[in-house]
């Protein structure tokens, strides 16, 4: 990042960055990427892209980043769970009060200490900002508390390992959907939860459901529907700021919204992939599950218009970004994980992860 930084700052940077990860208001502040509103505004007003998404990156008229992608969170599980998960709290309450059937190896989707703090930064992170930039310390407590509970009703000695560390994409912080319906279907779990990444999720929970019963609904805390900026772009300034910005529309066009991961926020390309599994060929997926000899089949099924027009309804209404800053979430994430494992308090955590965030934010300005 400082090799890319002094380029740009030297004009040798690309004409395009990706802002996955980084803090894009930096380089606003320096000066370092040009205003898009130019062409972006006509794709608001002709209801081409998100505008709940786009409007949120526009400040004092200008547009200087924007995500051409998005993931967003949800949940699945019984009715009172999926219920419960509008509120980080209620749901720990839900899932403790699971625990107590022992009719399913696990009550949660197995998952390392790491996975379900990133899966529960993702929905809440951006709570914790007060109108001062700064962490709210009452409001990281909460959220390291709840994680806790959620951890602490199974046992992870199985999925605690370097490994499964590494699959996860925890390394090199670079993951697409963490939802996976598969544990709920196969009655390894009562709950699962996380990002979806593609609208084919859907209609694989969808199916899955069609058989186990279960139902799915946006994962909030406080009933804020919040998503993940993917493909996050802007066009520096200094250098071919033309094709740039050319590039920039292309990413948001609906032929581009079409392919790679994530949700597009093309809304031409998300309603051409929903009405795509509103028309998809009845097929099936036959999966194991833990290397065992046992065979599960779930029949795929096409969506019907009722369930196409709910997703489009809960896609178009998320409203508030996490915290996308990777210096922010490894910091959170890594000390977040002792305090889960029992290595370190509460109060220790909150103060090292508060101070630590507000100096590097601090150093930002």
């Amino acid at each position: 990042l400082k090799t890319l930084n002094t380029e740009i700052m030297g004009g040798n940077g690309p004409d395009v960055i990706i802002l996955d990860g980084l803090t894009a208001e930096s380089y606003i502040s320096k000066g370092l990427l040009e205003d898009m509103s130019d062409i972006i505004n006509p794709l608001i007003e002709n209801e081409t892209i998100f505008k709940n998404i786009a409007q949120a990156y526009t400040k004092d008229g200008k547009i200087y980043a924007i995500p051409t992608r998005f993931l967003v969170s949800f949940i699945t599980s019984d009715q009172q769970t999926v219920d419960a998960g509008k509120s980080t709290q209620a749901l720990a309450d839900r899932i403790e009060t699971l625990a107590k059937d022992k009719s399913t190896t696990y009550v949660v989707q197995q998952k390392m200490a790491e996975e379900l703090l990133l899966d529960f930064y993702n929905v809440d992170s951006k709570n914790w900002v007060k109108e001062d930039g700064s962490l709210d310390e009452t409001k990281v407590s909460d959220y390291l508390t709840q994680v806790k509970r959620i951890y602490d009703v199974d046992d992870h000695s199985d999925i605690e390992s370097y490994g499964n560390f590494f699959e996860s994409g925890m390394c090199d912080g670079y993951r697409y959907g963490t939802l996976d319906s598969m544990d709920l279907f196969t009655e390894t779990c009562k709950v699962e939860f996380g990002t979806i990444a593609d609208v084919e999720d859907f209609q694989l929970m969808l199916s899955a459901g069609s058989t186990d019963g279960a139902v799915y609904g946006a994962l909030s805390n406080g009933g804020i529907s919040t998503y993940v900026p993917f493909l996050q772009a802007g066009v520096v300034s200094g250098g071919n700021e033309d094709a740039g910005k050319a590039f920039v529309k292309t990413l948001l066009g609906k032929e581009a919204g079409a392919s790679s991961n994530g949700i597009p926020v093309n809304e031409a390309a998300l309603k051409n992939q929903i009405n795509a599994l509103m028309g998809r060929t009845e097929t099936s997926m036959a999966f194991n599950r833990d290397g065992s000899d046992k065979m599960y089949t779930i029949e795929y099924r096409s969506m019907t218009q009722e369930e196409a027009d709910a997703i489009l309804a809960q896609l178009e209404a998320v409203e508030q970004s996490a915290l996308t800053d990777r210096t922010i979430q490894n910091l959170v994430i890594e000390r977040g994980t002792s305090y889960v494992k029992g290595e370190q308090n509460l109060e220790e955590t909150v103060n090292e992860i508060t101070k630590k965030v507000n100096l590097y934010l601090a150093e930002q300005q």
